[in-house]
C-alpha cells in the first residue's frame, strides 16, 4: 500500500467532481479491499478511493483548515512561489510593465526571466537566478551579451 493513515493526499480522479482537487487526511486503510482501500473524509462526507485515484500531497504550511478548503486550482492558477510577502503575483507585475516593450519576444523573455529570479526563494534558489539572469543576457537586444 502506498499510503497509510494519516497521509495527506489529494483527488485526482476528475470524475469525482465534486471533490476532484480536494485535500484530505486519509482516516482508515483497509488492506483486505485491493478495489478502494483509502477512506478520506472530505466536508464531512467519507468516500473511498483507488490509489491510482490520489496523489501524495505535501505542504506543510497550511493548517487544517486551509487544507480543509484546499483544491487542485489553486496550484495551477496560483502557486505560492509566484505570490510575494504582500500578496503581489509576479503575473501582476508582468502584466503592468511588460506592454510597455514593443518587440514581443524581447517582452516574453524578460517576463520569463523575471518569473524566475523573483520565485528563486520559493522554489530553485540559486538555479532559478542563474535561469533568469541567462534569459534576459542573452535576448535583450539592448544589452546584448554582458
Amino acid at each position: 500500500m502506498k499510503f497509510k493513515v494519516d497521509d495527506y493526499v489529494q483527488v485526482k480522479n476528475p470524475n469525482r467532481k465534486r471533490i476532484y482537487g480536494k485535500v484530505a487526511r486519509i482516516i482508515e486503510v483497509d488492506k483486505l479491499d485491493h478495489q478502494k482501500p483509502y477512506k478520506l473524509l472530505i466536508e464531512g462526507n467519507t468516500y473511498w478511493f483507488e490509489e491510482n485515484e490520489l496523489i501524495w500531497f505535501v505542504d506543510s504550511t497550511l493548517t487544517s483548515e486551509e487544507l480543509n478548503n484546499f483544491t487542485l486550482s489553486e496550484t495551477i492558477h496560483k502557486p505560492k512561489h509566484y505570490i510575494g510577502i504582500n500578496g503581489l503575483e509576479v503575473e501582476t507585475i508582468n502584466q503592468n510593465f511588460l506592454p510597455k516593450i514593443k518587440d514581443g519576444y524581447v517582452s516574453h523573455r524578460i517576463g520569463s526571466a523575471l518569473e524566475y529570479i523573483l520565485r528563486h526563494p520559493d522554489k530553485n534558489g540559486l538555479e532559478d537566478i542563474k535561469k533568469g539572469t541567462s534569459k534576459f543576457r542573452t535576448n535583450h537586444p539592448l544589452l546584448g551579451e554582458w
